[in-house]
């Protein structure tokens, strides 16, 4: 019956016009149904509460009025006891939080009473009084458990559950009967699916898991409510993967999490035995790889190869064509394109002698220094999976693993992931970038030198040295040259292609691409394309830039089409860190793009830092609003925009970690406000959850707080670190017009810190 209600009140489909009916049909369609003195009583409460509750949404009334009448037919004094425990006796993050829940927790309650005996009985409450139980499904699977260590029996469980299904055949066809013909048809088809599912599944060993996760599927529950089971079934294994999976937003919610992490477990159970024999999967027929067993079996057959073998090393390349480096991966630090190697093979901008080195020490079993990154995370555990593993099961890489595992090692490659910088041309200088991607930083480093700190932030003598300083972008580039002779040749191969700068939107070389794009509509439709911008550029830009990617999409010349941006607070905040923002035409810009480009989608990356902690629930709050305006079903993904927050390493006097502990507390108000607009809240609403906050995002957001809060051992380090904060931002005051503490008015105790601080630090002679 759960399965149903949950099927049944799907996006309440049945009501989608509801705004536009009359009130008389809407009071005999719905009201006359579902109006009882409990429905009545518990109406009255939430208008005590609120007298706007309902008349702010009509549709809000219908949904209410159905879920308060499910409740009632979910109700007795335990029941009711055990419910207003979870409204008023239990943590916070265990409370229930809306109707949905406490529909959901009612017949989960109902379940929990069908497993009990004296001794059930007696522990349970043991576990309830020292606060174990956090959600009626810990107690039941708590209870499953406690009734097969008594009885021994488990086909206890499954006649129990066989009589839910035959009590609930009746209900379901009377229900059945009143939704309209379609409605009518896709549930009895989803009903079936389950049904066959279930039948497929009752005699595997984790079968009680699996109804477990049929009473939980969907639900709104807090994340916290999960920990218990989740942290049941957990290796080194299974914490790899999941990771991955959730970096990926592969894992939407937690019910789907612990799903996998079951699975997981079961293919690590047998992992031993797989080793043993042969290769039973061609993983190699497959365009890409998720699960543990493929990718152990991937391992395997890299490690065949050599342990170093990666297919990164053919397959990726980030071009910085601004000063000429370029690497494969993120991890190895980039080296120089020489420009003699250019003259004699255009593909030289991947295809260096020095990588093709590389190359060769790979296929012959070596293991390349720059590429330590990898092998210290698999030397530190053998069973862990390094990115080597996780690039090469990639889309862009497993197809050609076979190709690149014979080849020479002399052969040129075209790469189907390339990132690319075409110049560090830039109308922005934010306070944590440097020369090599801002030109605007470049040309103020020449003229006022490096600012004040201990390690003279942006000075340019170790770039010199290195032969990285960038090149002009008015001047003359040969390895942008050699890259639009490479061009023709490269964009067939092409899986994945990123754009990135500077400011992208400036450089002429976008544009040339896109158009590109445009005029060669079937050599490559298949490209999943993503462009970073800062969403600032001039107008007649923008407009050229927006006419080009409605083009492209809506003619689906590609195959994916996105664009990244980056601010990390809101308003004048904001402003303050990415000097040359205008931040009221940077929304609006976001705003247009997402309306006239209605299949592309938005990325917010938020490098979060010391100055992003006052405001940032400012951001929290616009993203929603965006993500609710903009989800229409076209895009490419599901999702219109994500935040995606990741923390400020470098450098370090602007990290995060230099902050006053109390600023950890409002990083965790920000976390409670993005679990407010989980996406999964928004179902019964719109008919589908891409309306709020992912979990992944969440969880993104959440990490941050755990590097706040590791210790820190060495005062030395920030000490020295709040007071290059102060040197930096009382310089970067001076030099660019601006005030600290009229803009960041809640970090006047902090900069007052972190000016007697700056008295003992250093500061290098020029």
């Amino acid at each position: 019956m759960n399965n149903f209600i949950h099927i049944e009140n799907k996006g309440i489909k049945e009501f989608k016009h509801l705004n536009e009916w009359p009130e008389k049909q809407f009071d005999y369609e719905i009201r006359q149904k579902h109006l009882t003195p409990y429905v009545t009583k518990r109406i009255d409460e939430y208008l005590e509460e609120d007298k706007d509750f309902f008349t702010k949404q009509f549709d809000k009334e219908c949904y209410y009025l159905i879920k308060l009448s499910e409740c009632e037919k979910y109700k007795n004094d335990y029941i009711d006891e055990e419910i207003d425990r979870y409204y008023n006796h239990v943590p916070d993050s265990a409370k229930i939080v809306n109707i949905t829940q406490e529909l959901e927790y009612r017949v989960a309650i109902k379940q929990c009473l069908k497993h009990t005996s004296p001794e059930v009985e007696r522990e349970i409450k043991k576990i309830k009084n020292s606060n174990k139980v956090l959600s009626p499904y810990q107690e039941l699977e708590q209870r499953v458990m406690l009734i097969n260590k008594h009885n021994r029996n488990t086909d206890f469980w499954y006649e129990n559950m066989d009589k839910d299904l035959q009590y609930g055949k009746t209900e379901i066809e009377k229900r059945l009967s009143l939704l309209s013909d379609d409605l009518r048809q896709e549930t009895i088809n989803e009903l079936d699916r389950m049904k066959k599912e279930r039948t497929n599944i009752k005699n595997s060993d984790i079968m009680k898991h699996i109804l477990f996760m049929e009473i939980c599927d969907g639900l709104d529950m807090d994340f916290e409510s999960y920990k218990y089971h989740l942290l049941k079934h957990s290796s080194p294994y299974i914490e790899n993967e999941i990771n991955r999976l959730k970096e990926k937003g592969q894992l939407k919610k937690p019910s789907e999490e612990l799903k996998m992490r079951i699975h997981l477990e079961q293919f690590e159970i047998k992992d031993e035995e797989a080793k043993k024999q042969e290769v039973d999967i061609d993983i190699f027929k497959e365009k890409s790889l998720h699960g543990l067993k493929e990718i152990n079996i991937l391992k395997r057959e890299l490690n065949k190869v050599g342990k170093g073998f990666c297919l990164a090393k053919w397959n990726q390349v980030s071009l910085l064509l601004q000063n000429g480096m370029t690497h494969s991966c993120h991890h190895p630090v980039p080296h120089k394109i020489p420009l003699e190697e250019l003259e004699e093979n255009k593909s030289a901008l991947h295809n260096t002698k020095f990588k093709k080195l590389q190359r060769k020490m790979m296929l012959e079993g070596g293991r390349p220094k720059e590429c330590d990154y990898c092998w210290k995370v698999e030397d530190a555990n053998k069973d862990a999976f390094s990115d080597r593993h996780m690039k090469s099961a990639e889309a862009w890489a497993l197809p050609d693993f076979r190709k690149i595992r014979d080849s020479d090692w002399r052969e040129d490659t075209n790469p189907p992931y390339v990132e690319i910088s075409f110049s560090n041309q830039c109308n922005f200088a934010c306070s944590y970038c440097d020369v090599k991607s801002s030109s605007r930083w470049q040309a103020e480093i020449d003229s006022q030198g490096p600012y004040p700190t201990s390690g003279l932030f942006n000075n340019t003598d170790w770039l010199k040295r290195a032969d990285m300083m960038p090149i002009p972008y008015k001047q003359f580039n040969p390895y942008e040259q050699a890259f639009w002779k490479w061009w023709p040749d490269l964009y067939p191969d092409l899986h994945t292609l990123r754009i990135t700068g500077g400011e992208p939107i400036l450089h002429k070389g976008t544009f040339r691409v896109l158009d590109y794009i445009i005029d060669n509509p079937d050599i490559n439709p298949e490209l999943e394309i993503s462009i970073n911008s800062n969403f600032c550029p001039p107008d007649n830009l923008f407009d050229k830039f927006i006419e080009k990617s409605k083009y492209i999409t809506e003619n689906d010349l590609v195959w994916n089409y996105s664009v990244y941006t980056s601010v990390e607070s809101w308003g004048d905040q904001a402003e303050y860190i990415r000097d040359g923002l205008d931040f009221n035409k940077f929304w609006e810009n976001i705003d247009r793009f997402l309306t006239e480009v209605p299949k592309a989608s938005v990325t917010i990356m938020s490098t979060y830092n010391a100055l992003s902690a006052p405001n940032f629930h400012k951001l929290i709050e616009g993203v929603f609003q965006l993500k609710q305006k903009h989800y229409n079903g076209k895009r490419y993904r599901h999702y219109a925009i994500l935040l995606d927050v990741a923390y400020l390493r470098q450098p370090s006097h602007q990290s995060l970690r230099i902050l006053p502990t109390k600023w950890i507390d409002k990083m965790k108000e920000d976390i409670e406000l993005m679990k407010k607009y989980r996406e999964d809240k928004y179902l019964h609403i719109y008919g589908h959850g891409h309306s709020g906050f992912y979990d992944f995002e969440i969880e993104k957001f959440r990490r941050l707080i755990d590097y706040a809060e590791s210790p820190l051992d060495d005062v030395d380090w920030l000490m020295k670190n709040r007071g290059d904060f102060f040197n930096f931002f009382n310089e970067y005051d001076n030099r660019r017009d601006k005030d600290f503490l009229s803009t960041f008015p809640e970090l006047f105790d902090f900069w007052e810190n972190c000016r007697r601080a700056s008295w003992s630090v250093k500061v290098p002679k020029i």
